[in-house]
């Protein structure tokens, strides 16, 4: 009888672990796979600005996706160019997609209108390993992956904020 128990048990815990991997997995696929049929793009764009810390002018392009089927804001795309390029020229790289000049890449991804996940990948090198991950709940830090040398958490909030404040989310019940 304690056998039947104990199996019972191990297997309520498996169950229960098993149970928990696609909530971490759907936020994942989420930021990794854009579905064209549900994705659009609402709108890019495209304009020189300067670092508040450093004085540094450079071009910064940030692409809105909203998912059309759930009716929400599905991510932000920010690429940070180094120096100030030719509008022109960041265009037409952008639309062969290929020979786009080094840029930070960050992602913000959210899921009911709320910032989930932030991915940040360096122009420094290009690695695939080379990038940070942080998971948000609430504008919380939870989970963080990678290299944090500048103490990005705070900043990438304020950031996402920013941007979110650039575009009107119609709040439907």
């Amino acid at each position: 009888m304690k056998r039947v128990i104990a199996n019972i048990i191990a297997c309520f815990i498996a169950f229960l672990t098993h149970a928990q991997d696609p909530g971490i997995a759907f936020i994942d696929s989420l930021a990794n796979r854009t579905n064209p049929q549900k994705t659009i793009v609402l709108f890019t764009d495209l304009r020189d600005t300067t670092d508040d810390q450093t004085g540094r002018r450079f071009t910064q392009r940030t692409s809105y996706f909203w998912d059309w089927l759930h009716m929400e804001l599905r991510s932000i795309e920010v690429y940070s160019f180094d120096k100030v390029i030719k509008k022109r020229a960041i265009e037409r790289a952008f639309r062969k997609r290929k020979a786009i000049p080094p840029a930070t890449h960050i992602v913000y991804t959210f899921f009911g209108d709320k910032l989930v996940k932030v991915k940040r990948f360096s122009p420094a090198t290009p690695c695939e390993k080379c990038f940070e991950e942080y998971y948000f709940v609430d504008n919380v830090l939870i989970s963080k992956t990678g290299d944090d040398m500048l103490g990005l958490e705070r900043k990438l909030v304020d950031q996402a904020c920013f941007y979110l404040k650039k575009i009107e989310i119609p709040k439907h019940n």
